[in-house]
């Protein structure tokens, strides 16, 4: 993304100079000298993802009678950052664990009417446009918990304002989350339909949902 940029302990321009007075070796000479250089990249910064770069001129100087002077040309030396395409997703609003399975959340619907709806957000970070994959256990359907025959309950799902048919299989959806700390939110929707001649009892569906950075 053009103008994003990804900090390092260089990032303020400069002159750097780094004092070595040399090494001596076991026969007298004096060693080449050295130094070691760290680039740190500070944590908690979070950049779209891409490849980053800067680069660093590397100007030796020997002092002579007090005076610096330059000798050898300078050296490039490259910063190169990778920033992967990373996503993550949570559940907000939900209303109650899924029959105590860890990991997931519930929507709890009380007594079915027709028309009876219930809300969560999918909260997504990611540093890269994402897809999310949406699937039904039961097709887009309740199932009565213990009469696994029974006629089920239909239901209508809709995602960030757009309308989700699970019953025709797997849907996937394209969204391009604004890429900072902050998670993008996108309201679901259940809505009952029918609930006419069902059987009294629980019903369920279990719906996956799966986020991926393009």
């Amino acid at each position: 993304m053009k103008g994003s940029v990804v900090a390092n302990d260089l990032t303020q321009p400069g002159i750097a100079i780094v004092p070595n007075p040399g090494q001596a070796r076991k026969d007298g000479q004096a060693a080449p000298p050295f130094e070691n250089l760290t680039i740190i990249v500070p944590s908690n910064q979070f950049a779209p993802a891409g490849t980053y770069r800067d680069e660093v001129n590397l100007r030796m100087f020997q002092i002579v009678d007090g005076v610096p002077r330059q000798t050898g040309e300078d050296v490039p030396l490259a910063i190169v950052v990778d920033i992967p395409a990373r996503a993550q997703i949570n559940l907000a609003g939900t209303s109650s664990p899924v029959f105590g399975e860890l990991g997931g959340s519930g929507l709890e619907f009380g007594e079915l009417e027709p028309g009876k709806e219930r809300q969560a957000f999918i909260q997504v970070r990611a540093t890269a446009p994402v897809t999310l994959a949406l699937s039904s256990e039961n097709n887009g359907s309740l199932r009565h918990r213990i009469e696994k025959n029974a006629p089920t309950v239909p239901y209508s799902l809709t995602v960030d304002g757009r309308s989700v048919d699970l019953a025709s299989g797997p849907k996937r959806l394209d969204r391009a989350p604004s890429q900072g700390l902050g998670a993008e939110n996108y309201r679901m929707v259940a809505r009952i339909l029918d609930v006419t001649g069902r059987v009294a009892g629980d019903y369920q569906d279990v719906i996956t949902i799966i986020v991926e950075p393009r």
